[in-house]
């Protein structure tokens, strides 16, 4: 998948609503946005593209911005879901 045509797609959406839950709604202009923070992140964190990433946490906003920015920047994305750990 050619991660600009997802990022056009998903800001071609604008203000309609990307991510509700937990009393949080975001748009995909949020989305987007928050992406690309976390991808700055990324970069000054030296990871790249074919980089294994694990991250735990909820089903949330910035969960689901997370993997988008990880799926970006070409990374292998493994989300850990806090009720499996054991």
């Amino acid at each position: 998948m050619n991660s600009s045509w997802l990022r056009e797609r998903l800001q071609g959406w604008g203000e309609r609503q990307a991510v509700v839950g937990d009393g949080e709604s975001i748009t995909y202009r949020d989305l987007t946005d928050r992406a690309s923070r976390w991808g700055a992140l990324l970069r000054e964190a030296g990871v790249g593209p074919g980089q294994v990433v694990a991250f735990g946490g909820d089903y949330s906003a910035g969960a689901v911005t997370l993997l988008l920015s990880l799926i970006e920047y070409r990374c292998v994305a493994v989300p850990l879901a806090a009720s499996n750990w054991y």
